[in-house]
């Protein structure tokens, strides 16, 4: 009886495994792309990428509590993540949706910000005088604008 009760729970244990892929839950439109980027082939050199469709695969770290309008995804080095957009209301991710591995792709997107208020974000050196025009009055960063999506064990 002992013996049975065993096979039972590892016969259990590998269906659980193999079935979570199974749970997976799919937002926006299929994946199409084989081959995965890994994260810190697009941090390394993001310009490389950009306009380019690509598929990330990684653990979910943040999303947005407003409205799930945009995950991160953190990267296969420490302390490195990704920022993937998703157009509002078309993909909206739950918030259950954190500590789960996602697969996303999208397209690289480099965005170049106009800072109306002409103030850099990063602290100053009071020691310092400032000088105008070493001001920075744009500021750039990247993400991958998601179309779509599939997150496991939702």
């Amino acid at each position: 009886m002992n013996k049975n009760l065993m096979t039972l729970v590892a016969l259990l244990f590998v269906l659980l495994v193999f079935a979570a892929p199974l749970l997976a839950k799919d937002f926006g439109a299929p994946l199409s792309l084989k081959e995965t980027t890994p994260i810190s082939a697009i941090l390394a050199d993001p310009d490389a990428y950009v306009g380019k469709t690509l598929r990330i695969q990684g653990l979910v770290v943040e999303v947005c509590a407003k409205r799930g309008c945009w995950i991160n995804i953190a990267g296969d080095k420490p302390f490195e993540k990704l920022h993937v957009k998703v157009d509002d209301g078309v993909i909206v991710f739950p918030l259950t949706a954190r500590g789960k591995t996602a697969t996303v792709e999208g397209v690289w997107e480099k965005i170049v910000r106009q800072n109306e208020f002409g103030f850099t974000r990063t602290k100053p050196d009071l020691d310092k005088a400032v000088d105008p025009a070493s001001v920075s009055t744009t500021e750039t960063f990247y993400q991958l604008r998601g179309l779509g999506a599939v997150i496991e064990g939702l």
